[in-house]
C-alpha cells in the first residue's frame, strides 16, 4: 500500500511510514463521500460512479466585489426614492392649484409613468445589490435614469461596468 501523506510504498504490516513517519492506521482513510449524492466513493476518483458528479471541474470561485455593483444599486434605489418624492410634489401641486391639467389625461400619464419608473428603479437596484440578474439590474438602471436623471447616470454606468460581479448561470453538461 502507498502512504497517503507522501506516496511512498509501505510494506504490509508496518504501523508507520518509513519516509514521513505518519501512522499508517491514520492514513488508511481511502474513501470519501460524494458531495452530490452522498455515497462513499474512492478517494482518488475523478467522477462519482453513482451520480456522475465530475470533480475535475472544481468548485466555482467567488469573485471579489469592487463595490461598483453595490454603489450602482444604492444609487438606483435612491433614484426611485427621489422619483417618488418628485411625483408627490408634482401631484400635490396640480391638485392644490386646481389647474386644468389636473383633470386631463396628461397628469395621469405623467404620474403613472413616474410611478412605474420609480418602482422599476427600486427593483433594479435590489437586483444589483443582490448581484443577480444582470439584465434586470441594467433595466432598473435605465428606469433610474428616467426617474431622477442626476443620480440615474452614475447608477446606470456603475451597474453596467460591474457585469463581472453578477452571478452567472453556468450549465455544466455531463458526458455520458
Amino acid at each position: 500500500m502507498k502512504c497517503f501523506n507522501c506516496g511512498v510504498e509501505i510494506p504490509e504490516g508496518n504501523r508507520y511510514c518509513g519516509s514521513c513517519g505518519k501512522e499508517v492506521g491514520l492514513l488508511q482513510v481511502q474513501s470519501r463521500h460524494c458531495v452530490s449524492c452522498g455515497r462513499a466513493i474512492d478517494f482518488n476518483a475523478n467522477v462519482c460512479q453513482y451520480c456522475g458528479y465530475d470533480y475535475r471541474i472544481g468548485p466555482l470561485q467567488k469573485r471579489k466585489s469592487s463595490g461598483k455593483r453595490i454603489a450602482g444599486g444604492i444609487l438606483a434605489i435612491l433614484c426611485g426614492v427621489a422619483g417618488l418624492m418628485i411625483l408627490t410634489v408634482f401631484y400635490a401641486a396640480t391638485y392644490w392649484n386646481y389647474s386644468y391639467y389636473y383633470d386631463s389625461g396628461f397628469v395621469l400619464f405623467c404620474f403613472s409613468f413616474g410611478l412605474i419608473s420609480s418602482t422599476l428603479a427600486f427593483v433594479g437596484g435590489a437586483f444589483a445589490l443582490m448581484g443577480k440578474h444582470y439584465g434586470l439590474a441594467v433595466v432598473g438602471g435605465v428606469f433610474a435614469l428616467i426617474a431622477f436623471f442626476p443620480l440615474g447616470i452614475p447608477a446606470l454606468i456603475l451597474i453596467a461596468i460591474a457585469r463581472d460581479e453578477f452571478e452567472t448561470v453556468q450549465i455544466l453538461s455531463r458526458r455520458v
